[in-house]
């Protein structure tokens, strides 16, 4: 084995043998257990399933006691209704007045009332009121439902033949690659978040330590420096298959649930092959995979440049504040206006093309030979920064300076003149 991949993996083994890392992986998850239970908890605690309903005319409530959504009861007078919900023999008491020209409705409740449980009631009150009005205006039941009907629209994507004519474009998954275009976009910021400061305390331990002449003496500076980046890379992505098969397990166990089978049911891969969805898939993950090596040879130069392990955080921030600035941007273009020329500019400049180019290929304004012109572009600057990176860090390694961040920077450039 060789010294860059023994390097590597001893960084690879300590990191994730850490507590650091069982509580990073481990946090999101037991966050979002708490976060489950409390929510399941507070709904079964508060949960309204018992309703009574007091009309004067009766009319309406008799048609709300027919309801398969909700168990209402028909009280016969309000204070009959009033001393049941003080008896807990009612969680709830829907007071109605049929007087006037519009329904009003009041509802007491002890507890508090959710928000869902609401506007499913202000539904059901909405189509009674319907009903009274067609009633009031001698509409059948067919002249409402005609009144109700909404406008089906269709949209259907085009392209142009070599003739001019238009042709309806074939199914591709456009909600699955866009799905995968912010997941993946997501998933860079969030590695450039937890990890620039880890693999920069990973290249400035030693140096803090006073020990790189021992380890220098039995490898080459470069190879320490890349065997660092690549332990600490090798991390992330271990970090990313632990929630991958998490992430689709939680899917299939809540499928039914109210708010994730919607969801579900909005992912459509297409009905067949799509080569456009597969070169999607791989421009996306090029840009991110890109993106992360250059991310984390920043955040290691920034760890060669400061003289002890504490003083990374301050050193890593500029590139926290250049990722943010790509990944934000990129969100909030790519939701208002995807044709903006910013967003178009961004997607050409390397480590900010790594956020806003996915996001253009999933919103498909932009083309092919476009997108790989500068995923090439984004691969060539971050071969030519990893070159100069190891060259600065085999120049600077040995060099302690107290003066700051910036100093250290100037002196290191002057220093790289002289490293072969």
């Amino acid at each position: 084995m060789s010294k860059f991949w023994i390097i590597a993996l001893n960084v690879y083994k300590k990191q994730v043998r850490s507590a650091a890392f069982l509580i990073m992986v481990l946090a999101p998850l037991v966050f979002g257990g708490l976060y489950y239970g409390m929510g399941k908890f507070m709904s079964d605690a508060s949960s309204i399933d018992k309703i009574g309903v007091y009309d004067q005319q009766q009319m309406v409530a008799n048609a709300l006691s027919q309801s398969k959504e909700f168990n209402f009861n028909v009280i016969q007078s309000l204070k009959q209704g009033e001393q049941q919900l003080a008896k807990d023999k009612i969680d709830a008491l829907l007071i109605l007045d049929t007087s006037k020209d519009v329904l009003q409705a009041k509802l007491l409740a002890k507890e508090n009332v959710e928000t869902s449980l609401q506007l499913k009631i202000r539904m059901l009150l909405n189509q009674m009121q319907h009903q009274l009005s067609a009633q009031k205006f001698g509409l059948s039941a067919q002249q409402l439902a005609q009144l109700d009907q909404q406008v089906p629209i269709t949209i259907n994507k085009v392209t142009v033949n070599s003739q001019g004519h238009l042709l309806k474009k074939q199914d591709d998954g456009a909600v699955a690659q866009m799905i995968i275009g912010f997941a993946c976009t997501i998933i860079l910021f969030l590695f450039i978040a937890n990890y620039a400061n880890i693999i920069a305390q990973e290249v400035a331990t030693e140096k803090g330590s006073r020990i790189m002449e021992i380890i220098l003496s039995s490898t080459k500076a470069s190879t320490h420096y890349y065997g660092k980046i690549m332990g600490v890379i090798l991390v992330g992505l271990t970090q990313m298959l632990v929630y991958i098969p998490l992430f689709i397990f939680g899917l299939y166990q809540f499928r039914d649930n109210e708010q994730i089978a919607p969801f579900l049911a909005s992912i459509d891969f297409g009905t067949h092959f799509s080569w456009a969805l597969l070169v999607n898939i791989v421009l996306i993950v090029g840009f991110v995979l890109s993106g992360i090596v250059q991310y984390a040879v920043l955040s290691a130069v920034a760890g060669s440049l400061v003289n002890r392990a504490e003083e990374t955080s301050k050193a890593v921030m500029p590139v926290m504040y250049l990722a943010m600035i790509g990944y934000f941007g990129g969100l909030i273009f790519s939701f208002t206006n995807t044709q903006s020329p910013i967003l178009t500019v961004t997607s050409y400049i390397p480590y900010w093309s790594s956020f806003a180019m996915p996001l253009r290929i999933v919103n498909e304004v932009v083309s092919y030979p476009s997108a790989c012109i500068s995923l090439v572009l984004n691969i060539l600057v971050t071969a030519v920064v990893m070159i100069l990176s190891g060259k600065m860090y085999k120049a600077n390694v040995l060099v302690y300076n107290d003066k700051g961040v910036l100093a250290a920077f100037k002196e290191s450039l002057k220093l790289m003149k002289t490293v072969k």
